[in-house]
């Protein structure tokens, strides 16, 4: 089973640099569940920005339950940059349509939280704008 994985990601805006940062994936489905290390491409100048992955797995993970994400590698200050929502489309055997395909961080991270993974889910999309 073929999976399109979308990285939504906020940064600051203000920087003029660009790096790889690191951040492990993991998706929880009704059925199975798929943990996987990406490589984002970070440009800190762009305060709005899309990595587009493709994850293959043996079972089907079937209706999405919840995302864990890390903390991005690299990063001293985890607001510099963050990955604000996940989008997971099933591409194959055949293309599904996946009512909540895509799930967002929580508005607020408080205290120590951001050292640790972030569970994201349909529920707080309500927050963002699309």
């Amino acid at each position: 089973h073929q999976y399109q994985v979308v990285v939504y990601l906020q940064t600051i805006g203000n920087v003029s640099k660009t790096l790889q940062a690191a951040s492990q994936i993991t998706i929880f489905g009704d059925n199975h569940l798929v943990k996987k290390k990406l490589s984002l491409n970070v440009d800190l100048s762009i305060p709005k920005q899309i990595n587009t992955f493709f994850i293959t797995s043996f079972q089907r993970i079937g209706k999405l339950q919840t995302i864990e994400v890390s903390p991005l590698e690299n990063f001293i200050d985890v607001n510099t940059a963050f990955v604000q929502a996940v989008e997971v489309n099933y591409l194959y055997p055949a293309p599904m349509n996946i009512s909540e395909a895509r799930l967002c961080r929580p508005p607020a991270i408080k205290g120590d939280e951001p050292k640790k993974n972030i569970v994201f889910s349909s529920s707080h999309c309500h927050s963002y704008p699309q």
